[in-house]
């Protein structure tokens, strides 16, 4: 078994979710999250953070067709490991029918128009100084052999 995020999500991107998930199996897109359905350890944690109710377990006969929904779009999008305000929207849209055709986007989320990814590093200072010394070394025997000495 495991836990996909509905089209209850859509207009609401509540990231609750994301903050207990041990595994950080959630995904990010521009009106909803997916949670990758091969990544996903089952333990069940996220499912009541939900405030929306979006996310079910597989064994859900309506969860059926998300699986392959979620597991598509965990593949495209970036990963989500902090909690975020959710989209600004109306609460009527909670348990709204026809969603997926109305607010769906397919564009990835986190990610301003314009902007690209980025990534952080934790890089040991011992590492950084064994580059620099190499590189250093690399650099001044160049040098050397481009003046002929």
């Amino acid at each position: 078994m495991t836990y996909i995020v509905n089209d209850n999500c859509i207009a609401f991107k509540h990231t609750d979710c994301v903050t207990v998930c041990p595994v950080d199996s959630f995904y990010e897109g521009e009106s909803m999250l997916v949670n990758h359905p091969d990544e996903c350890i089952d333990c069940g944690v996220c499912e009541p953070e939900c405030p929306v109710d979006a996310i079910r377990p597989d064994s859900d006969p309506e969860a059926k067709d998300w699986v392959g929904f979620n597991r598509k779009y965990a593949k495209l999008w970036p990963i989500v490991i902090e909690q975020k305000p959710p989209l600004p929207g109306p609460d009527e849209m909670d348990g709204a029918v026809g969603k997926l055709e109305t607010h769906f986007s397919e564009k990835p989320g986190g990610i301003s128009e314009g902007q690209g990814r980025t990534m952080s590093l934790l890089v040991p200072i011992s590492l950084i100084t064994a580059c620099t010394s190499a590189c250093q070394s690399r650099i001044g025997a160049a040098s050397a052999t481009r003046q002929g000495i």
